[in-house]
């Protein structure tokens, strides 16, 4: 269940499903900064460019924030 903080929506976890097959959890993530992201990434034409480290790293920079 989400829960809002000073404007930000944070949800406990989100898994995410990758094309090899293995799936990931992320905790304490915040919904807010995530979209924001994957829709700059999308809008860009990014998101092709996107490398699991790279997925990876900016997911664990929103969990320590």
């Amino acid at each position: 269940m989400p829960s809002c903080w000073g404007g930000e929506e944070w949800v406990d976890y989100i898994e995410v499903e990758f094309a090899e097959g293995e799936s990931v959890t992320y905790n304490e993530v915040s919904m807010t900064k995530f979209l924001d992201w994957i829709f700059t990434l999308i809008e860009t034409g990014e998101i092709s460019k996107i490398t699991r480290r790279k997925f990876d790293e900016k997911m664990e920079e929103f969990e320590e924030n």
